[in-house]
């Protein structure tokens, strides 16, 4: 009910007395305006206490996402950067929170999938097997610019490639999250960026990218610093034509 513009459906959902955990399983999300496909499909969400901190007189709950697939499409993405009502203020956040009553702390996603299809349904931008995790969400809050979270993060990148993000977070931070991590690219192909590319006339063939920095994006900053970047192997064209003259 707090989703605005999407529509969730649940196939089945367990709940366990002994341990105190929620599992949905067979979940769906779409987009109301474009509803096929769905932008999100996921097997098996389960919610439980977070043991490892009532030690620590905390409770807090520990959230775990199996082999979750996102997919979104031009068409979606139009709509969603066309729409009045911003992204973060279209709910995600309250109905992820309103599955469990515990505020979550530790946020966990095993082999999940992320797809978008450009104009060439034969070049999808893909990430699979993507592992992340994030703990002590529920920190207390903390100064401009301390980032009291662990996270990590690492994927396939489009078939070939690997990305990986180790760093910290301040999931508190208000208007929206920050983070500082430091990111590894490696040998990411170029070539499924030609539709997009197209767009400014550009035509790409072949290449990878690799790369390795750190990043931290904030509230109150924005910073990107690049240690290293290689180009290898690539053909890059300016088409010129009659159309794309002024």
């Amino acid at each position: 009910e707090h989703l605005t513009g999407y529509t969730a459906k649940i196939g089945d959902l367990d709940f366990h007395l002994i341990g105190f955990s929620v599992t949905l399983h067979d979940v769906s999300i779409r987009q109301d305006a474009h509803p096929d496909p769905a932008v999100a499909v996921i097997p098996r969400l389960r919610a439980s206490v977070q043991w490892s901190e009532l030690v620590k007189l905390k409770l807090v709950s520990d959230f775990q996402i199996d082999q979750p697939k996102i997919y979104l499409n031009l068409t979606q993405l139009r709509k969603e950067n066309n729409d009045d009502i911003p992204v973060q203020k279209k709910g995600w956040q309250q109905a992820l929170e309103d599955i469990y009553p515990l505020k979550i702390n530790l946020f966990q996603i095993n082999d999940g999938a992320f797809t978008y299809i450009d104009t060439d349904p034969q070049r999808p931008l893909t990430l699979t097997h993507l592992f992340f995790r994030a703990n002590n969400i529920r920190n207390i809050r903390s100064p401009e610019r301390v980032y009291p979270s662990p996270i990590h993060a690492e994927a396939i990148v489009f078939g070939t490639g690997r990305g990986e993000f180790d760093g910290h977070a301040n999931f508190l931070a208000v208007p929206y999250a920050g983070v500082n991590t430091l990111f590894t690219l490696e040998k990411v192909p170029l070539d499924y960026f030609r539709p997009m590319l197209s767009r400014a006339h550009l035509s790409i063939q072949n290449g990878f990218l690799s790369s390795h920095g750190r990043v931290e994006y904030a509230p109150t900053v924005k910073v990107a610093h690049v240690e290293d970047l290689a180009i290898d192997r690539v053909r890059l064209d300016y088409v010129h034509s009659a159309a794309s003259v002024p």
